[in-house]
This record gives C-alpha cells, sequence and structure tokens, in this order.
C-alpha cells in the first residue's frame, strides 16, 4: 500500500533548512512542493523559495499557488515567465480557482508516488 506523507513550512527559509538537513543526513527529501507566493511580511516568497530549492539541488516538481496574476508577479519578478518556460517552476496556480487546484495537484501527487 503507498502512503504519502507531507510536512508543512511556515516560511521558505524554514523549507529551504529542512531540505537542507534532508540532504545533509540522507534522510527524506520532498518530491513535490507546493509553495504559497506571499507567505507573509519580512520572509521568502514562494518565487525565491522555489530559485533557491533549485540552487539547492531539488529536481521535483515545484507548484506555486497564489492570488496573484502572472502580470502582478512578472511587475516583481520581470524573470518570472523565463521561470515558468525553464521549470524552475513547475506549474502556477491561481489559488481562486480550487477545481483546477485540486486536479493540477492530485495529477503531480500521483506521478510523484509512482517514483516511491
Amino acid at each position: 500500500m503507498e502512503s504519502i506523507s507531507f510536512d508543512i513550512s511556515l516560511s521558505g527559509d524554514s523549507l529551504l533548512r529542512r531540505y537542507h538537513q534532508g540532504v545533509a543526513c540522507g534522510c527524506t527529501k520532498p518530491s513535490l512542493v507546493i509553495t504559497d507566493f506571499n507567505m507573509g511580511p519580512n520572509v521568502m516568497d514562494g518565487v525565491q523559495t522555489a530559485i533557491q530549492l533549485r540552487q539547492a539541488g531539488f529536481t521535483g516538481p515545484i507548484i506555486l499557488r497564489t492570488s496573484d496574476s502572472v502580470q502582478e508577479i512578472t511587475r516583481i519578478y520581470p524573470e518570472f515567465p523565463k521561470l515558468l518556460e525553464t521549470g524552475v517552476i513547475t506549474e502556477f496556480l491561481n489559488k481562486n480557482n480550487v477545481k483546477e487546484s485540486k486536479e493540477i495537484i492530485k495529477k503531480y501527487i500521483e506521478e510523484t508516488t509512482k517514483e516511491i
């Protein structure tokens, strides 16, 4: 029987710390990351988190969920379309579209559990 476990990090910094700890000890590493663009004031946002995860060697899917539009994020990060195009951010989800979010997240969970 397949099992899925998940962890919740309250910030990008926390997620990166846990990722580095997992790599250092050879422990479980995430196979899928779902992050919000805006995680609160004075913390790393989802785009920064995705970039730093990729720099740290994470190769799994990264889903960015947000209520912001691509245009709004591109104003802050002009390279955002390139991040999507190159797969730094695998999927962009509008969190207001719950049905689409569920379908896409389910697809990635199914794909990543096949690899386990």
